[in-house]
């Protein structure tokens, strides 16, 4: 069905309520992920800190008042044992938010990705840029979103060309390419995440994490 409508698309339409919750737990997610992996990242430092710190008195580079070598040794082991407890930690809770990550990333289909490509390889092309903006046209009303071609061609443009390794370039003699599928569909899912967001379209969904270790207790 023909879209003719040059509006920005309409999100919170009753017919994308599913969507948006889909959405809603990918930005949830992406978000808390961020968080940990940020806290995690601090609380390396500061122990990688400590541990320099104790291999430099060690050496005899500095002094360490009241501790002999033995007891340095043991308080780095016992910090790098809680960087690899941190590690652990952050991998399960990424494992844990799967199953609000996946459904986001399914909803971007093989001819979305496919168009998109296709669009990135002959940029001049026009046909390949209305095929492109088609695709993501019906990729909102596929998912109940009134589409709209303002909020389309945004879109497309956040979902742009990727850099060419050098490998890539002296064989194809291009300086730029596609993205691989795995990185457009997380790019573009981040894109239609801002969109959505300044659209006062993303509604917020909280989830309540339980550890591991406090899940094997039940």
């Amino acid at each position: 069905m023909a879209n003719t409508n040059i509006n920005k698309a309409q999100f919170n339409a009753t017919s994308a309520k599913a969507f948006r919750t889909i959405m809603a737990k990918w930005a949830d997610a992406h978000g808390n992920i961020n968080e940990r992996i940020l806290s995690k990242q601090d609380f390396v430092k500061a122990r990688r800190m400590l541990i320099a710190s104790n291999q430099d008195a060690i050496d005899g580079k500095t002094t360490a008042i009241g501790k002999t070598v033995e007891e340095l040794r043991a308080e780095s082991a016992k910090f790098q044992a809680e960087i690899d407890s941190a590690t652990a930690e952050l991998a399960e809770f990424k494992k844990a938010q799967s199953d609000r990550i996946t459904p986001a990333v399914n909803l971007v289909s093989d001819a979305v990705y496919q168009a998109y490509s296709a669009f990135i390889m002959d940029a001049e092309n026009p046909e390949l840029y209305t095929a492109y903006a088609t695709t993501v046209r019906k990729f909102f009303e596929d998912n109940g979103v009134v589409s709209g071609d303002v909020t389309v061609q945004a879109l497309c443009a956040k979902t742009g060309a990727d850099r060419a390794s050098a490998r890539y370039e002296f064989k194809n003699g291009t300086t730029t390419k596609a993205m691989t599928k795995s990185k457009f569909v997380d790019l573009f899912i981040r894109s239609l995440c801002d969109i959505m967001r300044s659209a006062n379209a993303l509604p917020e969904y909280k989830y309540a994490y339980v550890p591991q270790k406090d899940r094997e207790k039940k």
